[in-house]
């Protein structure tokens, strides 16, 4: 897989496809160095898709991975399957596993005969129509946070919201529940630390 990144780096794309079976490449090889690798080909990257099954996007880590997929301009979708890792860009170039399924491959074929970029596109393009597009979790009680660390009283949020006070009070407690705390104090702190981390990022 590191070799398929330096070449994909020689290789600028132009609308690439890629199909992932799991979010293991991509948590170990390609987030490390996200940043740098898209760099040189940022352009090619707002038309960058890939298709991931919907069962390995389960954790906050695997959600912070998909996330810096989206950071970078790569349109997301999730389906219920994805055979095979597959690198797909009709115009340049296609990649495949010697071994279908294999994952992460062991070995990879880049392949730049026209019939079987076509070949590789309409399956992957295919993948690509049956999956749906991949949304960031928004959880309700993030803008309540957000306006607690104004110093905004529940009903001042309530009002903003166009909600209750009741209403605010169970997306306070759904907060301390997720942040494990018992206090709103303690709320507080974790919910500034996590936002000082994903600055720092």
């Amino acid at each position: 897989m590191a070799a398929w990144a330096r070449h994909a780096a020689l290789t600028p794309p132009k609308a690439p496809l890629n199909l992932y079976p799991t979010l293991d490449v991509v948590r170990d090889v390609i987030a490390p160095t996200l940043a740098d690798a898209v760099t040189p080909y940022r352009k090619g990257m707002s038309q960058s898709r890939a298709v991931i099954p919907a069962s390995v996007v389960i954790t906050d880590e695997d959600r912070r991975v998909m996330s810096l997929l989206t950071g970078a301009g790569v349109n997301l979708r999730l389906a219920r399957n994805v055979d095979t890792w597959l690198y797909s860009d009709p115009e340049v170039l296609c990649a495949l596993p010697v071994v279908w399924g294999e994952h992460p491959p062991t070995s990879i074929m880049i392949v730049r005969d026209p019939a079987v970029r076509a070949v590789t596109a309409a399956y992957a393009e295919l993948v690509w129509a049956g999956a749906v597009p991949y949304r960031e979790p928004v959880r309700e009680w993030l803008d309540v946070l957000r306006m607690l660390s104004l110093g905004m009283t529940d009903r001042d949020i309530a009002t903003a919201h166009n909600t209750s006070q009741r209403t605010v009070e169970r997306r306070i407690a759904e907060a301390m529940a997720h942040y494990r705390v018992a206090t709103r104090f303690e709320l507080g702190m974790a919910w500034s630390a996590e936002q000082t981390q994903k600055s720092d990022r």
